[in-house]
């Protein structure tokens, strides 16, 4: 494990977090009516009846559903990425990201990223600004969104993570 830095894989593994939250709210954000029956109902099952019985458009429902379905995922290869970028003008090696990548992925499909506890925890900070959907998901979107790429550039704040190659 010589020249891998866990300070900065526990970090960007916190990005991919933040930043498949952030893609989780902008989800709520594609459909505000029917991101409001979801959120009243809890899960996409009881969610696709519900909306069935509102008679909401078959073809709006799935896309709707689509997007929840795959958002965390989209969310964690954007992280990924960023990481990438970040760590790249770190100068840091690819080993780090590839880390990253596998504890994305681990995160993915052991469904640490549709933990609902996690989701109130995280989305908390938008339910104290406001009690409409719309405000609430689009300032927890711009809030973890920023926190992601504001924890990816981050760099002289943690010791440690400053660039060797300084002069």
């Amino acid at each position: 494990m010589q020249g891998i830095n866990l300070k900065i894989i526990l970090l960007h593994s916190l990005v991919v977090l933040l930043a498949a939250h952030a893609f989780i709210a902008l989800g709520y954000i594609y459909d505000v009516p029917l991101a409001e029956l979801y959120l009243e109902t809890g899960n996409l099952g009881k969610f696709e009846t519900s909306a069935n019985t509102y008679q909401v458009n078959s073809e709006r429902i799935s896309k709707f559903m689509l997007v929840q379905r795959y958002a965390p995922y989209a969310g964690a290869l954007f992280a990924v990425a960023l990481s990438f970028i970040a760590l790249r003008r770190k100068k840091f090696g690819m080993k780090h990201t590839l880390i990253v990548l596998v504890i994305a992925a681990l995160l993915a499909f052991g469904g640490v990223l549709e933990m609902s506890f996690l989701r109130d925890i995280l989305f908390a900070p938008g339910r104290l600004v406001s009690a409409s959907v719309m405000t609430v998901y689009t300032f927890n979107y711009l809030l973890l969104l920023g926190l992601s790429f504001w924890l990816a550039f981050l760099s002289k704040r943690i010791p440690g993570l400053e660039s060797k190659n300084k002069v």
